[in-house]
């Protein structure tokens, strides 16, 4: 799968979708935020064969109610739906922010 795929297919939980973190512009919640920061490599018989994005994607919403609970289901539907590994770190409410946030670990396979 690649970046703008991935992209593509975040875009179907209807919420805007921001490619990392920037302290001059915040979107409107809810919205998802989401970077890759690491490289899984893949190797055979002593030869580079590929690169496979690791990263995270992170939901906020203005308050852990049933809107984030259903864009958190819409969002593991959409992570599902592209067959990529993923896992669920951590969900919490940002008193400082006044937001509620879930994180997600990814890998583009």
């Amino acid at each position: 799968m690649t970046r703008d795929e991935f992209y593509n297919a975040l875009l179907n939980l209807g919420v805007s979708v921001n490619y990392g973190y920037s302290k001059d512009r915040k979107p409107e919640p809810p919205y998802l935020r989401y970077m890759f920061t690491d490289y899984q490599t893949m190797y055979g018989d002593n030869t580079h064969l590929a690169d496979f994005p690791e990263g995270w994607i992170e939901l906020y919403t203005d308050a852990m109610d049933k809107e984030f609970f259903r864009l958190e289901k819409g969002l593991e539907g959409i992570l599902n739906g592209m067959r990529l590994p993923w896992s669920k770190d951590n969900e919490t409410y940002i008193d400082a922010e006044r937001l509620a946030m879930a994180r997600y670990t990814i890998c583009l396979t």
